[in-house]
């Protein structure tokens, strides 16, 4: 956490949506329990080697920043 962003993330050998869908359940699940520790603009990271397409789009649709060998499957706004 710096400057008002707070990255929280996860790395995984494989990723499919399920995976996708954990990261951004667990991600909100700590900012409930802990708000002081995830003040501002929160980004969810997912670092893997593989991911299918359909975690790509649910990375797409929940938020999640996506990379994938170093690159970038998704975007975020910081």
């Amino acid at each position: 956490a710096a400057g008002g962003v707070v990255v929280v993330g996860e790395a995984k050998v494989r990723a499919g949506p399920n995976t996708v869908e954990r990261l951004a359940a667990r991600v909100e699940e700590a900012a409930k329990r802990w708000p002081h520790k995830f003040q501002g603009r929160v980004v969810k990271v997912l670092y893997t080697m593989a991911a299918t397409p359909k975690a790509v789009e649910k990375a797409k649709e929940l938020g999640v920043w996506l990379i994938e060998l170093g690159k970038e499957k998704t975007s975020v706004q910081i």
